[in-house]
């Protein structure tokens, strides 16, 4: 007998709807904001409540975001707060113990799906390939789930 696993419908549900689902370890979604007046691609990194403990990181670190040259893996970096680079890390209220780094899409990053006609895509980290350590958290990404693609009659603009 063949059962469906709840956990997978409620996955592919809430990604419909907008909610991201829970998931442990790190998401990170790219979203194409195509009908604004100025369009932008945005990407969001999400960390879980046991990676931000594993790897000591506190809401307003700054953190370095890092990828390898084929896109496939990802390094987040805890940076002196005096540097000028990284971004802050934020959480969704001021209780929550997982993170969260938004930053604007620019090209040079890795673009999921390989195709500026994707309007939202988002990629999963792989437990099996994550190394966690005081500051650093360093992982591979599953293959992008495409969720939504721009309109053909919209030509997307590659910042």
């Amino acid at each position: 007998m063949e059962f469906i696993s709840v956990s997978d419908v409620a996955k592919r549900r809430a990604k419909r709807s907008g909610r991201s689902s829970v998931v442990s370890g790190i998401t990170i979604t790219q979203v194409y904001y195509y009908e604004r007046e100025t369009p932008s691609r945005v990407m969001t990194i999400r960390i879980s409540e046991d990676i931000v403990t594993r790897a000591r990181l506190k809401r307003g670190d700054k953190i370095d975001i890092g990828f390898s040259p084929d896109g496939k893996t990802w390094r987040l970096k805890v940076m002196p707060q005096d540097s000028l680079g990284g971004y802050s890390m934020t959480t969704s209220t001021k209780i929550s113990k997982s993170g969260i780094l938004r930053l604007t899409w620019y090209k040079g990053i890795p673009l999921f799906g390989d195709n500026p006609k994707v309007a939202k895509s988002r990629v999963h980290s792989d437990s099996k390939i994550m190394k966690v350590s005081p500051a650093e958290v360093i992982f591979s990404i599953s293959e992008p789930l495409i969720e939504e693609m721009v309109p053909d009659e919209v030509i997307p603009v590659v910042v």
